[in-house]
């Protein structure tokens, strides 16, 4: 099967560097012949930023831009270019990956980056935050690790600057969050399942294992192919909770047990490589 993999960039406009508000305008794709601009601005998003910003020729400023880089042949040399020629838009030092096959073409690709990175969002602050009062001491240990981290975020916006968000929105429509999503091109989720200090699958048990499998299950269907779900589960007898494990890990990509120094580890290391940011504290 052909396989090929891009580098893209998000293209954002500030409104100014006093006051740092920045909206997605588009991106940059870096394939081995050029730099493909693909912008797709909301003008009326753009002028409640500045009204300036309104009046200018984006569709001129990027073809221009795009025949000036693609007269050099270095791709390191094509980003500094990048940044400099197609001001006021900003180029995100951050990359991601466009992985294409016979099944998944490059031009579909980023009409599905654009539409979840670049059109106006689907409103959802509005809708019911998923509640918290059956968290598990295993949720709060995480919640702790990641908060002492100083990676934790409650703010949707968040998970496109380097942050695990707690509460987010997987099927918002059917009041469905995951308790933990961060994101490295594609949106990761963790859910989280604290068995410890049953001796017996009870009703409140299979319950609790019930939610869980469905938003994994959820997240699965909703979120991008490329998108990891995490189970991070603890027990005090793992042969007694089998069957609640078993049912949660059917949907998960891939399973942390708490008591497991390598699982820990693991963990550690995907986060902080998805999040480009150093080794996290100690869990």
């Amino acid at each position: 099967m052909s396989r090929a993999i891009y580098n893209y960039s998000v293209l954002r406009v500030q409104s100014s560097p006093l006051r740092g508000e920045t909206m997605n305008v588009g991106l940059a794709v870096f394939t081995p012949e050029a730099v493909r601009l693909f912008i797709e601005p909301d003008i009326n998003r753009l002028a409640a930023l500045d009204a300036n910003l309104r009046a200018l020729p984006w569709q001129d400023i990027v073809e221009n831009a795009e025949d000036k880089i693609n007269e050099l042949k270095n791709d390191s040399d094509r980003r500094v270019f990048l940044r400099m020629l197609i001001a006021p838009i900003l180029v995100d030092e951050n990359s991601g990956q466009i992985v294409t096959d016979e099944t998944t073409t490059l031009a579909n690709t980023v009409v599905s980056l654009m539409e979840k990175l670049v059109r106006r969002p689907r409103i959802i602050e509005r809708l019911p935050k998923r509640t918290t009062e059956n968290r598990s001491k295993l949720n709060a240990e995480l919640r702790s690790w990641f908060r002492s981290s100083k990676i934790l975020s409650s703010h949707v916006d968040d998970i496109s600057r380097n942050k695990v968000v707690h509460g987010y929105p997987i099927a918002a429509t059917k009041d469905i969050y995951a308790e933990f999503a961060l994101k490295n091109g594609a949106i990761h989720v963790i859910e989280t399942l604290d068995l410890r200090g049953h001796d017996k699958v009870t009703l409140p048990v299979q319950k609790e294992t019930a939610i869980k499998s469905i938003v994994l299950d959820q997240a699965g269907k909703s979120l991008d192919k490329d998108s990891i779900k995490i189970a991070v589960i603890s027990a005090s007898d793992y042969r007694v909770m089998r069957p609640m494990i078993n049912m949660v890990t059917g949907y998960a990509d891939d399973v942390i047990t708490m008591e497991s120094t390598m699982d820990k580890q693991r963990l550690s290391d995907f986060i902080s490589t998805a999040l480009h940011t150093a080794s996290l504290l100690p869990i």
